[in-house]
């Protein structure tokens, strides 16, 4: 199974398996300027989450992957989604990319129940984006809150996302995301070309 294309909502089970399997590494962190040339970003990230270094896209948890995970996936917008197999568009407006989305999670089977809450615009590093709240229950009956962010850079799509347990987790650990997230910064052009 590829991590790289597996979608984000529920790769926190499958890290707990890779971990138990000794596959995956993690470091604690303790710096909170970041940069991660590889997928184009900086972003301040919170002291003491650890962060997941050898999967396909940028992970960090504080308590453990079901627990909480803020997760970003940078993938060209032609590259199909792993449920319902649609893609993003080029141009494609913020609140079209929230319905994309809310499709993709819609289509998981191991969810039970989807709903989005919320859906508003954002701006993201200076890029129309859109923020949409939502809840899941998982087909084992575990209840999840999350918030998706996303937006397209030209031909990239990023997607942002920050999960965790509706009872405690999320909220407990949703400010270390609001702070992510207005510190989150696409890099120059410049900087992209020396990744």
């Amino acid at each position: 199974m590829s991590v790289n294309r597996r979608k984000n909502k529920f790769l926190p089970f499958l890290l707990a398996v890779f971990l138990l399997n000794g596959c995956a590494t993690l470091s604690r962190i303790t710096k909170t300027d970041f940069v991660d040339k590889k997928r184009h970003f900086s972003a301040t990230l919170p002291i003491d989450w650890m962060r997941f270094n050898q999967l396909g896209h940028f992970f960090i948890t504080r308590d453990g992957g079901t627990l909480n995970a803020i997760q970003v996936f940078r993938h060209k917008v032609s590259q199909e989604l792993p449920t319902t197999k649609k893609r993003f568009q080029e141009g494609m407006l913020p609140q079209d990319m929230a319905e994309l989305e809310r499709d993709e999670f819609k289509a998981d089977p191991q969810v039970g129940t989807f709903s989005v809450s919320k859906t508003v615009p954002l701006n993201v590093s200076g890029f129309d984006a859109y923020r949409m709240e939502y809840d899941y229950i998982l087909t084992s009956g575990l209840k999840y809150k999350g918030i998706a962010v996303g937006f397209l850079d030209g031909e990239w799509v990023y997607r942002i996302f920050y999960q965790a347990p509706a009872q405690h987790y999320f909220e407990a650990t949703k400010p270390d995301f609001e702070r992510f997230i207005e510190t989150f910064k696409v890099l120059e052009s410049k900087d992209k070309e020396k990744s």
